[in-house]
C-alpha cells in the first residue's frame, strides 16, 4: 500500500492511502461494518424485528459518525480537505455515498 503525506496550512499532515483513492471511499471499513450487522439480522430471515435493531443502530451511528468526521477535518485542513475529498469524494461506497 502506498502511503501520501499531504503537508497542509496548519502544523498538521493529512495522510493518504492510495487504496482510499483506488476505491473511492474514505470509510470502506464502514461498509464492512454494516454489511456485517446487516447480515446477522438476515441469517434470522423474516421471523422477528429485532435483530435488525442492531443493523439500524450501526447504520445510523455511522452515517453520524461520518458527517461528524467531515465537518471536524473540513474545520481543521480547511482547503486542503476540499483537495482530499475531490481525490475521495465518497464516504461508504463508491458512486453512491
Amino acid at each position: 500500500m502506498s502511503l501520501s503525506l499531504s503537508h497542509t496550512h496548519s502544523t498538521r499532515a493529512l495522510l493518504f492511502t492510495h487504496f482510499e483513492s483506488l476505491l473511492l471511499t474514505s470509510h470502506m471499513n464502514y461498509t464492512a461494518d454494516l454489511m456485517m450487522a446487516w447480515a446477522w439480522g438476515f441469517t434470522t430471515l423474516f421471523g422477528s424485528v429485532i435483530p435488525y435493531f442492531y443493523g439500524f443502530y450501526m447504520t445510523i451511528l455511522l452515517i453520524h459518525r461520518e458527517r461528524r468526521d467531515f465537518e471536524d477535518c473540513k474545520r481543521k485542513y480547511g482547503d486542503d480537505w476540499d483537495k482530499y475529498v475531490a481525490r475521495v469524494p465518497y464516504g461508504f461506497i463508491p458512486y453512491i455515498y
